[in-house]
C-alpha cells in the first residue's frame, strides 16, 4: 500500500471509473426557429464521498432553457465517479460530521466532471434541435466549488 500522508496533492493518484447519465428530460420541439438561438444553462454540482470505496461522486446537474421566453428545453444529470488512492490523506472528516476536501483536489473533480458533462450532452443531443446547444467552458465558480452543494458522505 503506498504511504500518501505528506504527499502534495499532485501525487495523489485520482482515476475516473465511471460516468453515468443519470437523468434525461427534453422538450419536444416547439415551432420556434432554433438556428441563431441563444441557450441560458442553469448548473448545479454536487459531490459525494464514500469513505469505505474511496469513491468521490460528483453530479453535475444542467437545466437548459431558451434563453429569450426561459422555456425549459432539457434537464440532464451526469455522475462521474473518481477513485482517489490517497482518500484519507486529503479527504478529513470534521466534527461536524462533514468531509473537508483539497481545494485543488476538488477542482479537478469540478473540472472533469463539468467537461465530461459538457461531452454527454453533446453526444445525446446530436441530431436533435438541440445539437447547438454546446455547454459554456468552465466558469471559475465550478472549477473552485464555490457553487457546489458540498461534499457529503455517502458511506
Amino acid at each position: 500500500m503506498v504511504d500518501n500522508a505528506n504527499k502534495p496533492i499532485e501525487e495523489v493518484g485520482v482515476r475516473l471509473v465511471g460516468v453515468e447519465l443519470v437523468e434525461l428530460h427534453t422538450t419536444p420541439k416547439s415551432d420556434f426557429n432554433f438556428s441563431n438561438h441563444e441557450f441560458a444553462f442553469k448548473t448545479e454540482i454536487e459531490c459525494k464521498l464514500n469513505k469505505e470505496k474511496k469513491w468521490a461522486m460528483v453530479t453535475v446537474g444542467i437545466d437548459l432553457q431558451d434563453n429569450v421566453s426561459k422555456r425549459q428545453l432539457a434537464q440532464l444529470k451526469n455522475m462521474c465517479v473518481f477513485e482517489v488512492q490517497g482518500f484519507d490523506s486529503v479527504i478529513h472528516l470534521d466534527a461536524d460530521g462533514r468531509f473537508n476536501v483539497d481545494e485543488s483536489l476538488m477542482a479537478l473533480f469540478n473540472t472533469v466532471a463539468y467537461a465530461t458533462t459538457r461531452g454527454v450532452m453533446y453526444s445525446e443531443f446530436r441530431g436533435t434541435y438541440l445539437h447547438n446547444a454546446f455547454l459554456p467552458l468552465i466558469p471559475q465558480n465550478i472549477i473552485s466549488g464555490k457553487e457546489s452543494s458540498g461534499e457529503k458522505s455517502d458511506s
